[in-house]
C-alpha cells in the first residue's frame, strides 16, 4: 500500500516539472521530494516520471495516476472545507496559457481583483505562441483564438475582440491621416515576424492591409505597440492593447477584423474548486473588458 501523503508530492512534481520548484512549494529539500517519488513508484510498481536534463515529464503510469490523484486532492479540499469549517476552500495554483498581449495587458493586472477574494490561489501565467497540450498538463486553463478539439477537453467561447489599425498622433502629423484603404499604400507598418509566430490567427495585418510596407517586425505585440506609440508606423492591434488613452488613434473603422476567444480546460480538472473559481472569474472579467474595449 502506498503512502497517501506521497500523492501530494506526485501532484506538485507533475505540475512544476522540477525537483527544486516542487521542494520550494512543499517546503522540504530536494532529496525529500526525490525520495518520496521513488517510494511511490516502488509501492505502485511502475514508473511515474521520465527524467531528463529539462526536468520531469509524466510517464505512462503517471498519466494514469494523475486524474485519480487530482480527484483525491479535490476530495481532500472538500473535506477540509465542509468538515473542517474552512471559510475559503479555494486554494492551490492555477496555470493559465495564452498569448502575450492577453497575458500581460489583461490577465496579469486583473489578477489582483481575483486575489482580493481568493487569497490562497496563485497564478502561473504561461505565454505561448501555439496550442497548449492540456492532456499533458502543460496548463490548467488555455485561452486561445481557436477551438481546441481533443478527447476530454471542455472548450467554450467566452467572447470576441476587435482588431483595428492604429497610429500615433505624431506619425499622423508627419505622414498624414489615411482616409480610405487605398491610402494605406503610401504608409509604413509594424507587424509580427511571421517565421517565429506559427499562429495564423495573429497575422491580422494581412487581412487589414495586404500590401503593407513593413518597416519593423517583432514577435512581441507589446514591442509593436510601443513602436507605434513612438511613431514608427501603423500597427494592427486588438482593441484591448492600445496603451494609455490618447497614445494611439484608431484608423479606418471599416477595416476592423474580429477574433474569437476560447477557454479550454481538461475534463479531469474542471471539477477542482480553485480551477472552477479561476474559470468563472476569467469568464466574467474577460466579457466585460472585451465589450468595453471593443466599443471604444
Amino acid at each position: 500500500m502506498f503512502n497517501w501523503s506521497d500523492i501530494r508530492f506526485f501532484l506538485e512534481l507533475a505540475r512544476a516539472q522540477q525537483l527544486s520548484k516542487t521542494a520550494t512549494r512543499m517546503r522540504v529539500d530536494v532529496s525529500t521530494v526525490s525520495r518520496r517519488i521513488s517510494e511511490l513508484e516502488r509501492a505502485l510498481k511502475c514508473r511515474l516520471f521520465e527524467r531528463s536534463v529539462d526536468g520531469f515529464s509524466l510517464a505512462e503510469g503517471g498519466y494514469k495516476l494523475l486524474s485519480l490523484a487530482e480527484r483525491m486532492e479535490a476530495a481532500a479540499t472538500d473535506i477540509s472545507a465542509e468538515v473542517g469549517g474552512l471559510h475559503d476552500p479555494h486554494t492551490g495554483v492555477v496555470r493559465i496559457a495564452t498569448w502575450e498581449a492577453l497575458a500581460a495587458l489583461v490577465i496579469a493586472p486583473e489578477w489582483v481583483n481575483f486575489r482580493t477574494d481568493k487569497v490562497d490561489i496563485a497564478l502561473e501565467l504561461l505565454v505561448v505562441t501555439q496550442a497548449t497540450n492540456l492532456g499533458r498538463r502543460e496548463a490548467d486553463i488555455s485561452l486561445s483564438m481557436f477551438e481546441l478539439d481533443a478527447p476530454k477537453l471542455l472548450c467554450n467561447k467566452v467572447g470576441r475582440f476587435a482588431v483595428n489599425l492604429y497610429a500615433s498622433p505624431q506619425y499622423l502629423r508627419n505622414s498624414g491621416h489615411p482616409k480610405s484603404a487605398s491610402d494605406l499604400a503610401s504608409h509604413v507598418f509594424i507587424d509580427y515576424l511571421d517565421a517565429f509566430v506559427p499562429l495564423v490567427q495573429l497575422r491580422w495585418l494581412r487581412e487589414l492591409a495586404p500590401e503593407a510596407k513593413i518597416v519593423l517586425q517583432s514577435t512581441s505585440l507589446i514591442a509593436q505597440q510601443q513602436a507605434a506609440i513612438a511613431g514608427v508606423g501603423i500597427v494592427a492591434l486588438p482593441a484591448y492593447a492600445t496603451g494609455p488613452k490618447g497614445a494611439l488613434v484608431r484608423l479606418l473603422p471599416e477595416t476592423t477584423v474580429w477574433r474569437d476567444l476560447w477557454m479550454t480546460v481538461h475534463a479531469d480538472n474542471a471539477y477542482l474548486s480553485h480551477i472552477r473559481a479561476a474559470m468563472q472569474f476569467l469568464k466574467d472579467r474577460l466579457h466585460i473588458i472585451l465589450e468595453e474595449t471593443n466599443a471604444g
